[in-house]
Order: C-alpha cells, then sequence, then structure tokens
C-alpha cells in the first residue's frame, strides 16, 4: 500500500468512489472542478492505495495561524 497527493485529474478521479461513501451528496460531474477549487485555497487530497485500489483518502487544508 502507497500513500499519494492526488494532483492529476485522473488521479483525482479515481477518489470519488471512496469520498463519495463519506459524502453521499457529491455528484461525480462536479467532483473535480470542486476539488481544483478546494486546491487553489490551499487543498490537498490525499489517497492510500493497494494494488491500484483507493481504498481510503483525506482532504485537508493546512493553516497557520499566529497567537499573540
Amino acid at each position: 500500500m502507497e500513500v499519494i497527493e492526488c494532483k492529476s485529474g485522473e488521479e483525482i478521479s479515481y477518489t470519488f468512489e471512496v469520498m463519495h461513501q463519506l459524502r453521499p451528496h457529491l455528484i461525480e460531474q462536479e467532483y473535480l472542478p470542486l476539488i481544483r477549487e478546494i486546491e487553489s485555497q490551499g487543498g490537498r487530497l490525499i489517497a492510500a492505495v493497494d494494488e491500484g485500489t483507493v481504498v481510503g483518502c483525506s482532504l485537508f487544508r493546512q493553516e497557520m495561524r499566529r497567537c499573540s
């Protein structure tokens, strides 16, 4: 098993099935543009891939805040 950052449209599209299990309101045709929008705001999509099959994924954004 390996964990990859999904950057290409193909890699992102492969994660739809798993992400849809977690977020059933997502629509496949809108998924890639949605992820691209989130990426433009600092989001990153990673996937766990086992023998060519996506078995898990996570979409996150890291924020840095200063405390005074």
